[in-house]
């Protein structure tokens, strides 16, 4: 053992050709060649590792400005072509806007289905309160002037009867044909029928314990906003107040009391026909219109008034409002007849009312 570590540790030792060169591992030429390899080699692996860095390099770059410009705009982007800040940030900033974009066309939506709905429910009211009021009109019916109704002979048989009773009218009025029964019939709160012949307006009245019931009630006692005509809850039934109060509502498409507004729209309009009749089932009452015109909904129009000077004030004030001033309106103010007040909402939000006003010019009874 001790022999071997001896040769070991003793210096090798090598035959003269050995020394000679014999034994080279690699010529010199040979050597020469391989040193310019590993020098090639080195320069190439070094040129392909600095490429390698810029471009691993560059890609880093672009990454973090890909970050924190969201497009990834490389630097070497420029010129003409490079995309500017501004125009990256308006990208950016519309995509912010797309965001919030669904919010107007939802609220559009909104809005159309919401005023589609109340178009909806106003149409199907007047529909519905027009269909009733139409089956209500085969109960009252104007007669021509040979006393025929429009629908038959029912009427003429009617009128040859009056005939042979001779029962001459005390005054002038439109003969009608009213199934009074039949109304009474379908609304025990009836109390006469309503006919302005110059609007074609033609309505059964009704008068209730309160005047709230027949703002949202039909004549047949359907809930419905159209309403009804209907006489004020505290006047006498048989219209003999000194002044009587009867209300309707201003509809859009002119049922109801939304005619009277006519009034306003063509200055000649009452001339042509300025009476209002009532018929009950024994008597008519025939009204001369003197006055009509827009007052705030709390107005002294609706008060009392007592004696006769308070008649007389109550008169020419309503003259001094009134936007209609007839020349002639063929009244005997010195006999103080009765009047009567229609009455209607008129402008948007109820603020003011519109009131035509007229006053007892004929009765006539009815057998």
């Amino acid at each position: 053992m001790k022999d071997e570590e001896k040769k070991l540790q003793e210096p090798m030792s090598y035959t003269e050709e050995e020394q000679k060169g014999a034994f080279q591992p690699y010529g010199e030429e040979e050597l020469a060649a391989a040193g310019a390899a590993d020098q090639n080699s080195f320069e190439q692996g070094g040129a392909g590792t600095g490429n390698c860095f810029e471009q691993g390099g560059a890609e880093d770059r672009n990454s973090v400005e890909q970050d924190e410009t969201g497009e990834g705009a490389s630097p070497e982007q420029s010129g003409p072509d490079a995309p500017d800040q501004e125009t990256a940030g308006n990208r950016t900033g519309g995509g912010k806007k797309r965001r919030f974009g669904w919010i107007i066309p939802s609220a559009l939506i909104a809005i159309f289905v919401f005023s589609f709905g109340n178009f909806m429910k106003e149409f199907l009211t007047y529909r519905q309160a027009k269909e009733e009021y139409k089956k209500l009109d085969s109960y009252i019916e104007v007669l021509t002037e040979s006393g025929e109704a429009d629908s038959g002979e029912e009427g003429t048989e009617e009128a040859e009867e009056a005939d042979d009773a001779g029962d001459e009218p005390q005054v002038d009025y439109p003969k009608l044909l009213i199934d009074y029964d039949a109304l009474q019939k379908t609304n025990p709160e009836f109390v006469g029928v309503i006919y302005l012949p110059v609007l074609d307006l033609k309505y059964p009245i009704a008068q209730a314990e309160n005047n709230d019931k027949y703002l949202h009630t039909t004549f047949e006692g359907t809930n419905n906003a159209s309403g009804c005509i209907f006489l004020d809850t505290v006047a006498k039934p048989d219209f003999s107040d000194r002044n009587t109060f009867v209300f309707g509502h201003n509809m859009k498409n002119q049922t109801m009391f939304g005619s009277l507004k006519r009034f306003l729209q063509d200055d000649a309009l009452c001339d042509q026909d300025p009476f209002i009749y009532i018929y009950q089932k024994d008597q008519v009452l025939v009204y001369r219109i003197f006055a009509y015109y827009t007052i705030p909904v709390r107005d002294d129009v609706y008060d009392d008034f007592t004696g006769d000077d308070g008649y007389d004030a109550y008169v020419a004030d309503a003259g001094k409002h009134s936007v209609y001033q007839p020349e002639n309106d063929g009244i005997d103010w010195e006999s103080r007849p009765d009047l009567l007040t229609l009455s209607t909402c008129y402008s948007t939000g109820h603020v003011n009312n519109f009131v035509v006003q007229g006053a007892l010019v004929g009765t006539a009874k009815q057998y």
